[in-house]
C-alpha cells in the first residue's frame, strides 16, 4: 500500500516539475510569447526602416540620374551642407545669445 502512494505522489511530482517548466522554463509557453512580442517590435522597426531607406533612395536618384536630376534640389543641397553661396547673395550671420 505503501508503494503506490509513493507512486502516485511520486508520478504527480513528476508531472507538476514538466508543467511548471513547459509554462516558465526557458523554452516554456512564456518564452514563446516574449520572442514572438519581440518579432513583432523588430518588425515594425524593420517597416520604418524600409520606408526611411526608400525615402534616402528617391532622394539620392533625385541628386544622381541626368534625366530627372533636381537642379533646385541639388542647389538647396549644397547651400545646407557646405554653405554655398551664390556672388550677389546676402548672407546674415547671427550670432547666438
Amino acid at each position: 500500500m505503501l508503494n503506490r502512494w509513493f507512486f502516485l505522489v511520486a508520478c504527480l511530482a513528476l508531472i507538476g516539475y514538466f508543467a511548471h517548466h513547459a509554462i516558465h522554463g526557458r523554452y516554456g509557453l512564456e518564452a514563446r510569447e516574449r520572442a514572438e512580442r519581440g518579432v513583432k517590435i523588430l518588425e515594425a522597426e524593420l517597416a520604418l526602416l524600409r520606408a526611411e531607406r526608400e525615402r534616402l533612395e528617391r532622394a539620392a536618384s533625385a541628386l544622381t540620374d541626368d534625366a530627372s536630376r533636381d537642379d533646385d534640389l541639388i542647389e538647396e543641397q549644397a547651400r545646407r551642407v557646405v554653405n554655398f553661396a551664390r556672388p550677389g547673395d546676402v548672407i546674415l550671420v547671427i550670432k547666438p545669445k
